[in-house]
């Protein structure tokens, strides 16, 4: 009978005792470039005469990236705010724990705008269940790391030109 007991009580310690981990995986952000001169007008807002029509973002590889120009509202910036956006999950492959490379190309300008931006995985563990991630680390522009950002880690960027 203690023979029994013994085997219940290993049986119940070894599967019974599973620890319940919530589902915590996240997708890299979307990239959200903006681009303003040095007056803090929007070079990307179509209601702008100076504004830069964007052709074309490509890869390093030659491979074109889907993209769209949006406009949203940010709180400090009262009249919206029009940005480059990738949807394309080609762009976020090239850039997770390697820097990735592109280019931004324009109808109305002989300017080619080189971006590199680094996105990494990150696993925490908390309480014994892991968490993974996929924070951007950072933007460059022309080499130079960008350093205006929406909100730290939400894949938004301004470039100055």
């Amino acid at each position: 009978m203690k023979t029994i007991t013994i085997i219940t009580i290993l049986i119940f310690t070894l599967f019974g005792c599973k620890k319940d981990c919530p589902e915590c995986y996240s997708f890299a952000a979307s990239l959200r470039l903006g681009i303003l001169n040095f007056q803090g007008e929007n070079l990307l807002d179509p209601n702008n005469i100076n504004r830069l029509d964007v052709d074309g973002l490509t890869l390093e590889s030659g491979q074109k990236i889907d993209f769209e120009i949006n406009d949203y509202s940010i709180s400090t910036i009262h009249s919206g705010f029009w940005h480059i956006e990738s949807i394309d999950e080609d762009f976020f492959n090239s850039c997770i724990d390697k820097e990735g490379e592109f280019y931004i190309t324009y109808k109305n300008s002989t300017d080619i705008d080189t971006i590199n931006v680094l996105i990494e995985t990150e696993t925490i563990e908390t309480n014994g269940c892991k968490c993974t991630g996929y924070p951007l680390r950072y933007y460059k522009h022309n080499n130079i790391i960008i350093t205006e950002y929406e909100n730290e880690h939400t894949g938004s960027a301004i470039i100055r030109k």
